[in-house]
């Protein structure tokens, strides 16, 4: 596939400090990296909770040549959430107040982003998929790169009447509130954004070709509790008199700037007719510090659960009658929903090296029921440099 370059860029701020009130940033940037940032559910392993959060969920597509009535399956240029991206553009970050903040992102929507692009027949023996890298964006710095089909589709496909692809527009926005609740000032993240990914993909309802992918996400993330470190003084018993006028302000209390219970939230919506998941959302909740003892580890439960695209069960109806609506042969099942229940365990051995384990319970996986549920577990073992 090729070597990858990931972010190259200048970047300008008011102030130095974390959270500036103007930042700027210029150059092959990737949004992902600055929108809708929920640093919670990184600590679980199933990547649409992680990573894609609904967002880059795969988008299938279904386009019909025409010319011989061939039905051409491929998978469209799903919007690219992922820290594998990268685009030329440009971020614009202000804050209004010191708790609230606005944040727009204008930049190139490259196709083939997933290096891997296929318009290929599979009544032609050709699978979905076969169609190799064309664009991997590694060092694909002018854009998108031209991409041909060849065997497999029709004869005016193959003379690039139906090539596809294109370098469009990426576009992110969002408006966010961090506000710090109590004396051990809690601190939240609550947010709202859209997205637009321009690209040459289809439309479930009229295999135009030309649909674009755009939603809106919204996310509440808020740390729940703290840990309590220091008590305010107690009463003095003494016999002396206390000064009326001068009198002692008792010790505030103190809270352990980690330890304590977070939670997040997030849900994402993008029209069903050019998105296989135009619905999905996840919540959880991770502690930090649950034991004396353990003051490091974190443990943590999450649920996601995304739902399909109704339009594109009627786009396979159509296209696969004989298979009774469903894709890949299993009847009359259509594709519902998939869900995922995740708890981990993280044992912190020491300042740099931990030990995850964590068990996933997997309903519906592959969304059309031909597939059972799956119970995976796994382990983790992360060193910090």
């Amino acid at each position: 596939m090729g070597i990858r370059v990931m972010q190259q860029f200048a970047k300008w701020q008011s102030d130095a400090s974390k959270d500036p009130q103007y930042l700027v940033k210029l150059g092959w940037i990737n949004p992902y990296e600055d929108f809708l940032q929920q640093p919670e559910s990184k600590n679980f392993e199933n990547n649409a909770i992680a990573s894609a959060k609904g967002i880059g969920s795969a988008a299938y597509g279904y386009y019909n040549p025409g010319a011989q009535g061939n039905h051409s399956p491929y998978q469209v240029t799903a919007t690219p959430w992922s820290s594998s991206y990268e685009t030329w553009g440009g971020t614009l970050r202000v804050k209004p107040t010191s708790a609230t903040y606005l944040q727009s992102f204008f930049g190139a929507a490259i196709a083939g982003e997933q290096g891997v692009q296929s318009q290929d027949n599979p009544a032609n023996g050709k699978p979905q998929g076969s169609g190799g890298a064309y664009n991997n964006h590694g060092f694909n710095f002018q854009g998108t790169a031209k991409f041909v089909t060849g065997a497999g589709t029709t004869g005016a496909q193959q003379q690039g009447k139906y090539a596809y692809g294109q370098t469009g527009v990426y576009n992110v926005n969002e408006f966010g509130w961090t506000p710090k609740f109590g004396d051990a000032k809690l601190e939240g993240h609550y947010a709202i954004g859209n997205y637009i990914w321009g690209q040459n993909n289809n439309d479930y309802g009229s295999h135009s070709g030309n649909a674009t992918i755009s939603g809106l996400y919204i996310q509440a993330d808020q740390r729940l509790t703290a840990v309590q470190t220091a008590a305010p003084a107690a009463p003095s018993l003494s016999k002396n008199p206390v000064d009326s006028k001068n009198p002692v302000a008792a010790a505030p209390a103190a809270y352990d700037k980690t330890r304590g219970l977070y939670s997040f939230t997030e849900a994402t919506y993008t029209p069903a007719d050019c998105s296989s998941m135009p619905f999905y959302f996840q919540t959880g909740l991770v502690y930090k510090g649950l034991f004396d003892a353990r003051k490091n580890d974190k443990t943590g439960v999450a649920w996601g659960e995304g739902f399909y695209s109704q339009n594109m069960n009627s786009s396979i109806s159509q296209l696969y009658p004989k298979q009774n609506g469903a894709s890949g042969g299993y009847g009359g099942q259509n594709f519902s929903s998939t869900g995922v229940f995740e708890y981990f365990y993280d044992f912190a051995i020491n300042k740099w090296l931990d030990f995850v384990p964590d068990a996933q319970y997997i309903i519906n996986p592959a969304g059309n029921g031909s597939c059972v549920n799956a119970l995976v577990l796994g382990a983790t073992i992360s060193a910090k440099f």
